[in-house]
């Protein structure tokens, strides 16, 4: 599995708001970095970690060090963040590429789950082998259930080894897609977010993507992280103070 993580401490976040636990994001953005290496654990070398690192400081890059890659940029900008992603993906394509925002905090049994997944039920269980692209939105977000777009979509509930995952129609771009939605994606979505206004949300492109015959995206029940933007309540069944504690700086 290929992790792109990509993180920034001089640009607050597209919506100006504090996080969850604490409103100073250089400390938001290392313990979801540490959450995530915890939750890795010995799976370690299972994965390459690449960290795009956007006008970050020296106490953010000295944190993320352990990465396998370390890429410095000084974007203008989410939508160029999220293409170079994109391009940095493509220079390599994995069986998996998991493009992760520095804002989520990781349950710690969040990785073993996703890669034991990802090489056996996700391709061949039962219900995903209709869908040669799988992409995976890690956190079980409670707005999912109540929103009349998403309410009024087929939305299947599938279950492998270990746990229960449902289909979805949004997510960020926080996201596990195999090789094959990432094909996807690079045709179909990037040319239509290189036409996007910069102060644009991508959610409308992204849900194109989803609503695809061809593409199932679904996200874990419980749910495997928590995206700490403030306007989120926890996912339940998890601990999260306890996981972030634990990812301590």
């Amino acid at each position: 599995m290929r992790i792109i993580f990509r993180t920034t401490d001089k640009v607050f976040g597209i919506h100006a708001r504090h996080r969850y636990f604490s409103n100073e994001k250089t400390e938001v953005a290392i313990r979801c970095f540490n959450s995530m290496l915890k939750s890795i654990g010995d799976r370690r070398d299972e994965c390459e970690i690449v960290v795009v690192a956007d006008k970050s400081s020296d106490r953010l890059l000295d944190a993320v060090k352990s990465c396998d890659q370390l890429i410095e940029r000084n974007y203008s900008g989410l939508k160029e963040s999220i293409l170079d992603s994109f391009s940095i993906a493509n220079q390599k394509p994995s069986n998996w590429t998991f493009f992760v925002e520095d804002d989520y905090l990781f349950w710690d049994g969040a990785f073993d789950r996703l890669l034991s997944d990802a090489k056996g039920q996700l391709e061949y269980g039962f219900g995903f082998r209709d869908y040669p692209g799988i992409v995976l939105h890690p956190s079980d977000y409670s707005d999912r259930y109540t929103r009349e777009s998403d309410v009024r979509k087929k939305g299947h509930i599938m279950r492998s080894d270990e746990t229960y995952y449902r289909q979805i129609y949004n997510t960020t771009m926080t996201v596990l897609m195999n090789r094959y939605a990432l094909g996807q994606a690079s045709k179909e979505m990037v040319p239509l977010m290189e036409g996007h206004n910069q102060g644009q949300g991508f959610d409308a492109i992204f849900s194109k993507l989803y609503n695809q015959k061809d593409i199932l995206c679904i996200s874990p029940i419980p749910s495997f992280a928590f995206h700490l933007d403030n306007h989120n309540t926890p996912p339940p069944f998890i601990d999260w103070q306890a996981m972030w504690e634990e990812a301590n700086v």
